[in-house]
Order: structure tokens, then C-alpha cells, then sequence
């Protein structure tokens, strides 16, 4: 599985990274106000208050950023796992991923700037980023669009990618300028399946996603 905890190390480093200097941040304003002239006018009880609420605040992002490392180095410490224990396909997974990467991969995409990762075999469907992953069963995949946002221009090139599964679930995820990259390469290689919003395609999703496959 070292493929895919690669992606996911990659997607989760600038999160690390902004953890990081927000908790720099944090300590070198802490400095300064312990520091300054001011301090010395502060109350027992108003010290209190700023240190309980620095505390919170310092221990808010430091589990965040302790659970960031984590997934970076185990993948099995990160929610998209959590998500595929729940689905029962866990073992399956590690027993066959490495294999189908090897020999048997319909896509891999790749946008280095937004940290964003897709990789499709037979079996998998496999979204790594770092504003949500995803790993499916690559049959389970109904229907894939993109739309932007309310209140977004499309000069904003925020895109969200938009994927249906058969059970009725979605997984959608910005994708900026990779939205319509990733669509061509699906519909090349998975045929089978619906592309793009339409009224008539929400209503047969709602009501029976296995409607948009094709024959």
C-alpha cells in the first residue's frame, strides 16, 4: 500500500506544515504579550482567562496536527480507512491494491499543485486529497459531475467533483482546474457509468442509483 500512503502523505504535508506555523504563530503571540508593557496591568483572573484560552486553543491544533502525522505515516489511522473497515473491505483491500496497482491500473491522475490523487483499477476507486479521500469499490460508482459552488465564478476554479455510489452515497471534493481532467480520463475508461448533471439523472440517482448505469 505504499502507493496510496504516498498520496496521502503528500496531501496531508502543507495541512502539517499549516498546523505547524498557526501553532508558531500562537506561541510567538503568547511571547508578546507576556512580554510587553501592557502585562503588567493584567488582573490574576484576566491572566487566567488569556491562558485557558491560549491552552485550548494550542491543544485544539496540536490533536489535529498529531492526527495529521499519523495518517501521513499510517494509513490505517486516517478516516478514509475508518470508512473501509466500516464497509467491511479492509482485508480485500490490502490483500489485492498493491497487485492491481501493479497490473492492472485504468487511471492515475495526478495534480501535484492541489494535492490531489486518483487512482482506478478494476476493483478500486481510490480519491486521495487533502480536503476529504475517499476508497470505493470501483462497481459501486454510479455517477461522476462537477458543479461550482453557489456564489463561485468559475474564474475562481473551484470545482467541486461530485461522485455517486449505488448505495445512494455521495463523495464530492474541490478539485479546482482538475474537475474536468479527471471526468475525461474516467469517461474513457469507465464507460459504464453516467457523466454530468442533469435534472432527469438526479431524480433516477435518488430514486435508484443503479439506474445510470449503462448496458
Amino acid at each position: 500500500m505504499e502507493t496510496i500512503q504516498k498520496a496521502i502523505r503528500e496531501s496531508s504535508i502543507s495541512i502539517i506544515f499549516k498546523l505547524a506555523g498557526v501553532l508558531i504563530m500562537l506561541a510567538i503571540i503568547f511571547c508578546c504579550l507576556i512580554f510587553s508593557p501592557a502585562a503588567e496591568g493584567y488582573t490574576k483572573v484576566q491572566w487566567n482567562v488569556v491562558l485557558a484560552l491560549f491552552a485550548i486553543i494550542a491543544v485544539t491544533i496540536s490533536i489535529f496536527l498529531v492526527k495529521k502525522i499519523m495518517e501521513s505515516v499510517n494509513i490505517k489511522k486516517s478516516k478514509v480507512w475508518q470508512a473501509l473497515q466500516q464497509r467491511g473491505y479492509a482485508d480485500e483491500f490490502i490483500s489485492s491494491i498493491d497487485s492491481e496497482l501493479k497490473n492492472n491500473l485504468l487511471i492515475k491522475f495526478e495534480d501535484k499543485r492541489y494535492k490531489l490523487h486518483l487512482f482506478v483499477t478494476p476493483t478500486w476507486f481510490v480519491f486521495i486529497s487533502r480536503n476529504g479521500s475517499t476508497i470505493r469499490k470501483t462497481e459501486e460508482v454510479v455517477w461522476i459531475y462537477s458543479k461550482m459552488p453557489q456564489g463561485v465564478t468559475s474564474a475562481n476554479n473551484k470545482d467541486i467533483l461530485i461522485v455517486g455510489f449505488r448505495d445512494g452515497s455521495v463523495f464530492n471534493n474541490f478539485c479546482f482546474l482538475s474537475c474536468a481532467k479527471i471526468i475525461e480520463v474516467c469517461q474513457d475508461k469507465l464507460p459504464n457509468i453516467s457523466y454530468g448533471y442533469s435534472k432527469e439523472k438526479e431524480v433516477l440517482f435518488n430514486n435508484d442509483p443503479n439506474a445510470l448505469l449503462k448496458n
